[in-house]
């Protein structure tokens, strides 16, 4: 099935193909991680915002008007639980916990106290900086950043004309330069 595009799954998945959904998420979990990832300050939040993506996708499957589009469609499912998963969050509160697992996903880099301590600074910022992103933002530079994505490929995503997507793209960078200035 790893050869089958798409549109050819989501066509196969809609009709009860044994596998073809398999297939989907085996392709699309990795992106949909990396961007939870990136929007949540919390690993358990991560692993619910790809399985409920992947709920709703598969609950929704009939409403994709073009099976090739399925990456960006998931992604733009994936952008709206993040936002679900972070009002939810607000109201409830922090666990102790949580500090060991921000600890855990810190950069490692090798050399002087001073180059570790100013890469743990720059690596807070940068985080700290994608936080007070919108959700917009912060998933156009990570969809550039850490996938390769172009313009055309973030305005799928973000639901956007690929015009815009450039716009959104050079705004949120410039937003996140001012975010993390010392």
């Amino acid at each position: 099935m790893s050869g089958l595009s798409d549109g050819e799954l989501v066509t196969m998945a809609r009709g009860g193909g044994s596998g073809a959904f398999d297939e989907l998420y085996r392709r699309y979990q990795p992106v949909v991680t990396a961007v939870a990832v990136y929007q949540t300050s919390r690993t358990v939040d991560v692993s619910d915002i790809v399985q409920e993506t992947f709920v709703r996708a598969w609950d929704r499957l009939g409403s994709l008007l073009d099976g090739e589009r399925f990456r960006p469609w998931v992604l733009q499912i994936c952008r709206r639980e993040i936002i679900d998963q972070h009002r939810r969050s607000v109201r409830r509160p922090r666990l102790d916990g949580d500090d060991e697992l921000e600890l855990g996903r810190l950069p490692t880099v090798t050399g002087s106290p001073e180059v570790e301590a100013e890469a743990v600074d720059l690596h807070s910022r940068v985080r700290a900086g994608m936080g007070r992103l919108s959700v917009r933002d912060a998933t156009a530079i990570t969809l550039a950043a850490q996938f390769g994505f172009g313009p055309s490929e973030i305005a799928e995503a973000l639901g956007v004309s690929p015009n815009t997507a450039k716009v959104v793209l050079h705004r949120a960078r410039r937003r996140l330069r001012e975010q993390v200035r010392p």
